[in-house]
């Protein structure tokens, strides 16, 4: 049987596994809870098997990492191997696996005099009998036994008072608790006001939120403890904030990672284009005022101000400036047809007819090559699905529905969806996880409606 080690940031546990799956995850009705930013709802189940564990990533999440190697699947869990979950681990060890203490440790010396005890005891039950002490007496002698040491019946007075003492307050405290719980006996608000204590400690927001409901509305509450009450509910909201804040801000640690400092390794160096300062710039506006609070934002001011003295994003752009950035949005997969289409609009409105001209023929190419993108990712998450890659073919749907900018693919994409087995499983852990594509998937009605029909929306 084996040992399970899970590391949450700030808890450490460990737990005996049994034969049998247990579903991890972040999700209130996980066997076991993670609150470790990079968590799904549903992240994983850990299946034990005559001793053999292994793990099964649940489709649509993060891969996670087994020893450094990213895992979307299945993979055997071996003894000292660690799983890196977003930001939390997890290891197994043998159950025997702890060391004997050496000779000479305390255990070692406890276990020496016990020994040298019985031995004691043995050789004692050996030696004869003798009715004197220091060898036998003389013959004749008279011998005096020591008189038995008399035992005293009853409890000192001390004692008893003592007793008595504990008894009243005892009892004043059992007296008091009644103006803490109802009348009608199911209720304890102390005990639940330090279950819900430790609960907020350790990240159970949401266990700790539904034991503050079940407080009955008829419940006697003092002041002091209406206000203790009041305040773990802050507690509670304020941990479901900051768990959404972390989630958000992890979005944009990956954008500042691929949309800014890639770029700026790549293509600002020596002396920029216009065009690409102009992407850049735009990029750290968006990452400023979608992400306020994320830890990097020093990083995105400075190399603002650093670019900023190139480019004026006031005056309208060119039409050069406008190809490189479809052809950003469109370099890459998945690729964002949506924007693309959206920027060429809104050039159309302001150039002139030299550049009007020019804009028309790049939206006629792209129109072209968006029908033969489209087409080719469908296949592509068709493939994915029929050979057990879910999670992959589930995120090709999403890209198509949320990015293509066309809305009779949008709907053909959202469909297919909509019908793949298990998916609203996905719809959840899209919508805990990875918040911003749910809200963008929910302007697709068709996937609205399934959303409404599994009661997730």
């Amino acid at each position: 049987m084996a040992i399970l080690i899970l590391d949450d940031g700030e808890t450490r546990r460990r737990f005996r596994l049994n034969d049998g799956t247990i579903t991890l995850g972040s999700a209130q009705d996980c066997a076991l809870r993670l609150t470790a930013p990079g968590v799904a709802a549903q992240h994983l189940e850990i299946i034990s098997e005559r001793g053999n564990v292994r793990i099964k990533v649940a489709s649509g999440v993060m891969p996670v990492k087994v020893a450094g190697r990213s895992v979307s699947d299945e993979a055997p869990l071996r003894p000292g191997t660690t799983v890196s979950i977003g930001e939390a681990k997890l290891s197994i060890q043998a159950e025997d696996g702890e060391q004997p203490k050496p000779l000479g440790s305390a255990g070692a010396r406890s276990a020496g005099a016990r020994s040298r005890a019985a031995e004691g005891r043995a050789a004692g039950a050996r030696a004869p009998a003798t009715s004197t002490t220091g060898g036998a007496r003389a013959k004749g002698s008279v011998q005096r036994s020591r008189p038995r040491a008399q035992i005293k019946r009853g409890l000192p007075t001390w004692a008893i008072l003592a007793i008595f003492a504990v008894a009243i307050f005892v009892a004043y405290k059992l007296v008091g608790s009644t103006v803490e719980s109802t009348q009608g006996g199911g209720f304890d608000a102390r005990t639940t006001l330090v279950r819900v204590t430790d609960l907020i400690k350790q990240g159970e927001y949401g266990a700790a939120e539904i034991e503050l409901d079940r407080v009955p509305a008829t419940a006697t509450l003092s002041d002091s403890m209406r206000s203790s009450y009041a305040d773990l509910r802050r507690r509670v909201q304020e941990g479901y904030a900051a768990g959404e804040e972390r989630v958000h801000n992890q979005a944009g640690t990956e954008y500042l990672e691929t949309q800014l400092k890639k770029f700026e390794r790549q293509r600002l160096q020596g002396q920029p284009a216009p065009e690409k300062v102009r992407v850049f710039l735009k990029r750290c506006r968006h990452f400023r005022e979608t992400w306020p609070t994320h830890h990097d934002l020093g990083w995105v001011r400075r190399h603002e101000g650093r670019f900023k003295r190139l480019v004026d994003l006031s005056i309208p752009p060119t039409f050069v400036d406008i190809a490189f950035e479809v052809k950003t949005m469109t370099w890459a997969k998945p690729r964002d047809y949506g924007l693309a289409f959206a920027l060429i609009n809104e050039f159309l409105n302001t150039s002139g007819s030299d550049e009007r001209a020019q804009a028309l023929e790049l939206m006629d190419s792209l129109t072209a090559e968006r029908e033969e993108y489209f087409l080719d990712r469908m296949l592509q998450a068709k493939y994915e699905w029929e050979n057990g890659r879910k999670g992959p073919a589930v995120a090709w749907l999403v890209s198509l529905i949320t990015r293509i900018g066309e809305r009779e693919m949008e709907d053909q994409a959202a469909r297919e969806m909509v019908m793949l087995p298990g998916i609203d499983g996905w719809l959840r852990g899209y919508k805990t996880d990875q918040v911003d594509k749910y809200r963008a998937l929910m302007k697709n009605e068709i996937v609205a409606a399934k959303a409404r029909e599994f009661g997730i929306e």
